[in-house]
């Protein structure tokens, strides 16, 4: 499974203990033209990018899902629905302000129940692009707040979150900020940055960016995603990024995986590739990925270590297709 881990902030929303003149710098609100921030949560809501997930926070129980209030004041949090869920159209985004400063950002589903151990001050609906500005403003310098801030930032319908998502994906010397706005780029706005996300996984110096641009496609709706995946693990100039890009293919479940690995299999140079290569065919669903094994083994033209590795991973699996196989493989001995 993937986990990764989702700090000052803007100084412009500090000072004094009492912040009624405290402003998010938003020109659109539904009762005023400047909407003041005060002391412990504010929230306000926005249109959110078609398509957007119901973010809301849940139980898992037995296999049964149940939707709970999110409790902003508790942890840490993830992002993510039930699969179910249908969004609202719109989000809803909070932050915490203590001493003038922000503390916390979540970003929601605007139907999502939540809860707090004080009082949330609603300020209404505001302007998707002006919230995505005052956003802006908590991710340089990097901070515990802006990973936050990103994906709140991609949530946002309109022009100006994709703008300053691909700003914050270029930000020089700032790898972290960029793989989080890559992979926001892929979860929440995968079709409008299809073009994007596969130039950057081919054309970056970097072979930590190629190589988490490509993860950003694979998880991605992009319509060529297989293929990019497939070019990037034939000819980048890095072992790990091609031994990552197939992984992620395999990953994809696409019906084409297995032909793709086992073509660049034979002409792959570097060992280590190569065992990642079985590796990720391990790694497909349980009856193909026995399959693809099994053919790997009875290749005699592939590299001993190759064979043996894919031998190792066959014995790893559940499917009555590899306990057949090993059961015959044994017997003949």
């Amino acid at each position: 499974m993937i986990k990764s881990e989702l700090n000052r902030v803007a100084r412009t929303l500090r000072k004094t203990m009492i912040v009624p003149a405290l402003c998010l710098g938003l020109s659109s609100y539904t009762q005023a033209a400047t909407l003041p921030l005060s002391e412990g949560w504010n929230s306000w809501e926005v249109a959110a990018v078609e398509d957007a997930p119901a973010w809301c926070c849940f139980d898992y129980n037995a296999g049964v899902v149940q939707a709970r209030s999110c409790q902003l004041d508790r942890g840490s949090h993830g992002y993510g629905g039930n699969g179910q869920s249908s969004t609202s159209g719109s989000a809803r985004i909070y932050a915490l302000l203590e001493g003038g400063e922000v503390r916390k950002l979540r970003a929601l589903d605007s139907q999502c129940a939540v809860s707090t151990d004080s009082t949330i001050h609603a300020l209404g609906a505001v302007a998707a692009d002006d919230s995505v500005n005052w956003l802006a403003q908590q991710l340089a310098p990097r901070s515990r707040l802006t990973d936050d801030a990103l994906a709140a930032i991609a949530l946002h319908a309109g022009d100006q979150a994709s703008q300053t998502l691909r700003r914050s994906a270029e930000s020089p010397n700032e790898i972290d900020t960029r793989e989080h706005a890559l992979f926001w780029m892929g979860q929440l706005r995968g079709l409008a940055f299809a073009d994007y996300l596969q130039t950057t996984m081919r054309d970056d110096p970097s072979p930590q960016i190629r190589r988490h641009a490509a993860f950003s496609v694979s998880q991605s709706d992009a319509p060529n995603r297989v293929a990019a995946l497939i070019e990037q693990g034939r000819n980048d100039r890095s072992a790990e990024v091609r031994s990552q890009a197939w992984f992620w293919l395999a990953q994809t479940e696409d019906p084409s995986a297995e032909a793709a690995i086992g073509a660049a299999m034979r002409n792959e140079t570097d060992e280590e590739v190569r065992d990642q290569q079985v590796f990720a065919l391990s790694q497909l669903p349980d009856q193909r990925a026995a399959q693809a094994l099994i053919a790997i083994i009875g290749d005699r033209h592939q590299d001993t270590q190759v064979r043996k590795q894919a031998l190792f991973w066959l014995g790893q699996s559940d499917s009555e297709e590899a306990y057949r196989y090993l059961d015959a493989l044994l017997a003949d001995r």
